[in-house]
């Protein structure tokens, strides 16, 4: 028996984060949803992620700390993380932890195919998109 995989989905819009989660909930996956970082540490409470979508928005101080904790709670096993927007040189400085980028758009299929291959293969965390 297949082990569900767990995609944890930030986004600070309410309408967005009900489409993923009933997409990704057809996909088969276990979906958390949270509007920001600090949300999710609450959400994954005894639930590791092993994917985090994130949306690109202004990261203060607390925000990054959150993800840190997100990203630590996996030791080795941490969950990749995927910008859910076009890369930015600057966020690219700002925010090192990202794995992955898919552009935000409409078609939810381009981000679904993202998730659905790196959940598959677990492949090792490189920057793409650059």
């Amino acid at each position: 028996m297949a082990v569900t995989k767990t995609i944890l989905i930030i986004d600070g819009y309410q309408t967005l984060l009900r489409l993923y989660e009933k997409e990704f909930n057809q996909e088969g996956y276990r979906v958390l949803t949270a509007r920001d970082s600090l949300e999710a540490l609450e959400k994954i409470a005894g639930a590791q992620p092993d994917l985090v979508v994130i949306d690109r928005r202004p990261f203060g101080r607390t925000e990054l700390e959150a993800i840190e904790t997100i990203r630590k709670i996996g030791g080795k096993k941490r969950p990749l993380f995927v910008l859910n927007d076009s890369p930015a040189a600057e966020l690219l400085k700002a925010a090192p932890w990202i794995d992955f980028f898919v552009p935000k758009s409409s078609d939810l299929e381009p981000l679904k195919s993202m998730v659905r291959r790196l959940l598959q293969s677990r492949l090792q965390p490189r920057r793409s998109g650059r």
